[in-house]
């Protein structure tokens, strides 16, 4: 369901996941918290009014936690600090935050500052090298995305509803690499403390429901 890890044998996953080969310049970032609450955030900035997606959204918030790999990925209708600060509270929920480490744009620093986060650091301004552990998330988050919407044959516009239901379907998916610290676990046990009970269904999938009073009309 989340096309992890790539099939070479799979059609979505070999378009949408082609990319180049990596270039390795020594050994990855420090050694991971211990307790939910360091988070790194980035933006998926659209180019082009061509990519505004379902329900006007032209750019997204990628929010990661380094503890427990579990992600969250909200559309925003524009880039400002106002829809960065409600990505964050939406992330967040109850939870303490104790960091958020970002690539220095204003409009999470500012997000930030607005949610009280008791410490924020942020990489230099276009050095994505240095907050490359979310430039990482960000990239798999795109490959997901592309692949879900590949799969359901949907068309581009729909990647506000593909992303946040890859986000939540790598959340509640067992880590199958043996060398991840996290490995047989899900970030979503490992966040919430149990496993997701409910049912999990593809992306793009036709869904028959009876609709409540409040909602006397069907989804078309």
């Amino acid at each position: 369901m989340t096309h992890i890890p790539k099939n070479r044998f799979c059609p979505a996953c070999c378009k949408c996941k082609a990319q180049r080969k990596r270039q390795r310049r020594g050994p990855g970032s420090g050694p991971r918290p211990d307790a939910f609450g360091h988070l790194a955030a980035d933006r998926i900035i659209s180019r082009s009014a061509w990519n505004r997606g379902v329900g006007n959204s032209s750019d997204a918030v990628l929010i990661y936690d380094s503890r427990t790999d579990h992600s969250g990925f909200y559309p925003v209708k524009s880039k400002s600090a106002e829809h960065a600060g409600y990505a964050l509270k939406q992330y967040a929920g109850l939870d303490p935050v104790k960091v958020v480490y970002t690539d220095g744009s204003p409009e999470l620093m500012s997000a930030c500052k607005k949610c009280n986060v008791k410490f924020h650091r942020a990489s230099p301004p276009g050095k994505w090298r240095k907050n490359g552990r979310v430039e990482r998330q960000v990239g798999i988050a795109k490959a997901g995305t592309r692949s879900a919407i590949e799969m359901a044959g949907l068309t581009a516009n729909a990647w506000p509803w593909a992303g946040r239901h890859f986000a939540f379907a790598r959340n509640v998916s067992q880590i199958t690499d043996p060398q991840h610290p996290n490995f047989g676990n899900s970030p979503y046990k490992l966040r919430f403390g149990e496993e997701f009970r409910g049912h999990l269904i593809p992306f793009g999938a036709k869904v028959d429901f009876m609709p409540t009073p409040t909602n006397p009309r069907p989804v078309s």
